[in-house]
């Protein structure tokens, strides 16, 4: 009788210490928070930058844009700098503040680059027999 207690006591002792294990699990992955976003043409606001490069720099994390210009990270609460760039365009850096229970939405509206005029080039004369 006495060791089967001991038996039961230690299975319900195996249980509750699982299921705290669980729980502080399943809050820890409950911290995270959702930054999402959206990369688009600065001048042309109805044009979204599909694969543009988006980074969270202290991760050395990186994602690329889906066709809709849109990324997302989850993120434990804390700063970040997030770095987009795409060719053509200049690179953006973003100071990210994430909050538990807050989710994170930023547009990042990425300036053309321009281009400085070209130097005119001469034609070559044709080759001639």
């Amino acid at each position: 009788m006495k060791n089967r207690l001991i038996i039961l006591l230690m299975l319900v002792g195996i249980q509750v210490f699982s299921q705290g294990m669980n729980i502080s699990l399943v809050s820890s992955l409950t911290q995270s928070v959702s930054v999402a976003g959206t990369v688009l043409d600065a001048q042309d606001t109805d044009e979204k930058l599909v694969f543009a490069e988006v980074s969270i720099k202290e991760l050395d994390l990186q994602i690329e844009t889906d066709m809709e210009g849109a990324f997302s990270f989850q993120l434990s609460p804390g700063s970040y700098t997030l770095e987009v760039a795409f060719i053509g365009y200049e690179a953006q850096e973003i100071l990210l503040e994430v909050v538990r229970g807050e989710m994170a939405q930023e547009m990042v509206h990425l300036q053309p680059l321009r281009i400085q005029s070209a130097q005119l080039i001469e034609p070559i004369e044709p080759f001639q027999f």
